[in-house]
């Protein structure tokens, strides 16, 4: 023995998670491709045109962002509840309601009381979107897209580090 401590290690992210995580930026990144349709800074008025169109072009292309918008938001929930259940918080199976699981993500430090709310809001965007799609405004839809990209950083600044940080050694 050389006399000097060895550092803990770091532990490795599950690989299903380092999966979705990447998948994650890609489907983000897709989403902005999208967005991208509607000019770089991403024209509310040009979506709540084309998504009130008659015109089957500019409709398709608010369904490219409609879906990279529940994808995304599908994702978050996915992560959350994959690492509350690899850092022992969660029993694996168990039903997921996904307001339930970022509060509990924000109550093990996960995620911060702001970020837990505005997801559990984009989540409540989605559910709406899926069930409601006649009578969702494409302007609170337009909001809901720009708020998830927004949060999307601020989930990426703070859960991996968190779930590094709570795996079991």
């Amino acid at each position: 023995m050389s006399g000097t401590a060895e550092r803990p290690r770091t532990p490795q992210l599950p690989r299903r998670i380092t999966d979705r995580l990447r998948d994650l930026t890609l489907q983000r990144d897709t989403l902005l491709y999208a967005m991208g349709g509607f000019g770089d800074d991403f024209s509310r008025d040009r979506f709540v045109a084309a998504a009130t169109s008659n015109d089957p072009a500019e409709r398709a292309k608010v369904l490219a962002v409609e879906r990279g918008f529940e994808i995304v938001t599908n994702y978050l929930t996915e992560l959350t509840v994959a690492g509350l259940e690899a850092a022992g918080h969660r029993t694996r199976g168990a039903k997921v309601v996904a307001p339930q699981e970022f509060r509990s993500l924000q109550s093990k430090g996960g995620i911060s009381a702001d970020l837990c709310r505005r997801l559990i809001e984009l989540n409540r965007t989605r559910n709406d979107l899926q069930r409601d799609y006649p009578t969702m405004q494409a302007r609170t839809l337009h909001a809901a897209i720009s708020e998830l990209v927004s949060q999307f950083a601020a989930f990426m600044r703070t859960y991996p580090g968190w779930l590094r940080e709570n795996l079991p050694r």
